[in-house]
Parts: structure tokens; C-alpha cells; sequence
């Protein structure tokens, strides 16, 4: 019986994997494209989610819990972090796995389903049929391959409607209808989001945000990154990069796009911008230009 378990230090060796391409996406998002050879497999993850699309073979592999559903070309599976799992694979498969930090899915899933980031509750799938979902993970590997001739910002853009998609139809919604006990309050966590995005162009700080709930900056600061898995300040920086996102659709100098959304002057603006999203301003506005 071979095993995969995050702590390994070689884990191609151990699974009797081939690699045929790795990349490192954003955020400590990765991904691999594996060449599996006939064998059993225990699989446990603990630094993260993984998203993996079946691409050749598969027929006759299965989950040993689930021996009646096989896999095949176009299959989705998703191991949510530190799931436990046993595979046995008859003959040779071809694999991809997206690998999905947990702290960077429950940012994703506070940005696109507006969902405390501690209700993120992912299903586990066996050899879900979602078109949708495969397609754009196929996407993902094609810009892959072609990544020196082609942008990261594209790349970037696959990989969230990858993660949007992910969370709108496998995410356990009916998570959202629990109570917690730390963090922010609904109510707390709605007003404070909505104050960070209208008043982004102007100083934020800490103890005026806390202000606003009535906490100490120290507790406020605690119960803010349970709730947006997130400082408070990694937060309104990744809201400003997003807003300027945006405005470098438009004809704004650079200058004046820093200032709006909250930078001190241009060269704090280009730095944070070119640390999250990978590429200059000024290249991501030549891109989104050209698409």
C-alpha cells in the first residue's frame, strides 16, 4: 500500500507518480498534472483543499469506500483538507490536482459568497460530473502549458472562476445558518465590510474600526481574522488592489489611481499591486487592453 500524506518529503516517489508539469500559482495556490502507475493509494492532505480532473484512464479506479462509482476522463474529485482516503487504481491514470490553501479558499469564499470565512464547509466529491467546473480546470492547464508565452493574468483569471465555481456549487451552505461563537457578529462583520469599501480612498485604521464595534483594537484585530481569515490590513489592501483593478480599465493615471484607492503615493501603489497580483500596473493594464 503506498501512501501521500502532506508531511511527506517526497511524495512522487512514494505514490510512484511521474510529474509532468508544476506550477505555482497565486497565493499558495498550486497545481500538477501526474502520469499514475497501477497501485493503491492512501491519500491525506493537511495544508490545504485538492481539486483533481481525471485526463486519461480512470475506468476502472475507485475510492475503496465507494467501490461501485469508477472514474474516467472529465471526473472532478475533492479531498477537503486533512480528508482521509483510500484509492485503488488498476492501470495507468493521467491526473490534475489543484491544490487550495484553506486560508485562501475562506477569503474567496468571504469575497464571492459574502459568507463568514468560518462556515466554509467543503463536500467531499467522488466522480462529480460538472462540465463547467472540468472545462475551466482543462482552461487552466492549457494556459499552463503555454505560460511563458502567455500572461499570468490570465491565468489568474482561470484559476477564479475555477475557485467561484468550486464554492457556489460544493460549498455546505446550510453552514451559513449556524451559530458562532467567536468572531465578528453578522451584523458586526456586514458593517465593518461595508465601511472598508466606502471610505477605501481615505486612511483606515485600526482603532477606528474598532471604534465602530466597540472593541479594543487588540480584540477587534483577533476576531476580524476569524471572521475574513485575514489581518485587517491584508484585507484593505487586497480591496484596494481589487479597485484598482478596476479603474486601470479606464484611462486614470497611475497617480491619480493610487490616491483614489488609498496608497500613499505611486510607488506603494505599484509595489502592493505587483506583490498580489504578480505583474505591474501598468503590464495588467497593456493586458486587459489586448484581451
Amino acid at each position: 500500500m503506498l501512501k501521500f500524506h502532506s508531511e511527506d518529503k517526497d511524495p512522487q516517489v512514494k505514490l510512484g507518480l511521474q510529474q509532468q508539469m508544476a506550477e505555482s500559482l497565486t497565493r499558495g495556490v498550486g497545481f500538477r498534472v501526474w502520469n499514475v502507475e497501477p497501485n493503491e493509494v492512501e491519500y491525506q492532505y493537511d495544508k490545504g483543499h485538492t481539486l483533481s480532473l481525471y485526463l486519461d484512464g480512470g475506468q476502472e479506479t475507485f475510492r475503496c469506500d465507494q467501490p461501485h462509482l469508477k472514474g474516467q476522463r472529465g471526473k472532478l474529485c475533492l479531498m477537503p483538507q486533512g480528508h482521509f482516503s483510500r484509492w485503488c487504481s488498476p492501470k495507468p491514470i493521467r491526473i490534475a490536482h489543484l491544490y487550495l490553501p484553506d486560508q485562501f479558499l475562506r477569503q474567496e469564499a468571504e469575497r464571492h459568497l459574502n459568507l463568514d470565512a468560518r462556515l466554509l464547509n467543503l463536500r467531499d466529491l467522488v466522480y462529480q460530473t460538472d462540465e463547467g467546473l472540468s472545462g475551466t480546470m482543462l482552461s487552466l492547464i492549457q494556459l499552463l502549458k503555454n505560460a511563458d508565452r502567455i500572461e499570468p493574468l490570465y491565468a489568474e483569471q482561470s484559476l477564479h472562476t475555477v475557485t467561484s465555481l468550486l464554492l457556489e456549487r460544493y460549498s455546505d451552505k446550510s453552514s451559513a445558518t449556524t451559530k458562532l461563537r467567536a468572531g465578528l457578529s453578522a451584523s458586526d462583520r456586514l458593517l465593518i465590510k461595508s465601511y472598508i469599501h466606502r471610505y477605501l480612498g481615505e486612511k483606515l485604521t485600526l482603532s477606528l474600526l474598532s471604534d465602530l464595534v466597540g472593541l479594543s483594537p487588540f480584540h477587534f484585530a483577533r476576531l476580524f481574522r476569524q471572521s475574513f481569515a485575514d489581518s485587517p490590513a491584508n484585507y484593505i489592501t487586497r480591496q484596494r488592489v481589487e479597485l484598482a483593478k478596476r479603474l486601470l480599465r479606464g484611462q486614470e493615471r497611475l497617480t491619480d489611481i493610487a490616491f483614489t484607492c488609498g496608497f500613499y503615493d505611486q510607488s506603494h501603489f505599484i509595489h502592493h499591486f505587483q506583490k498580489m497580483v504578480g505583474i505591474s500596473p501598468n503590464k495588467y493594464r497593456r493586458t486587459i487592453r489586448k484581451s
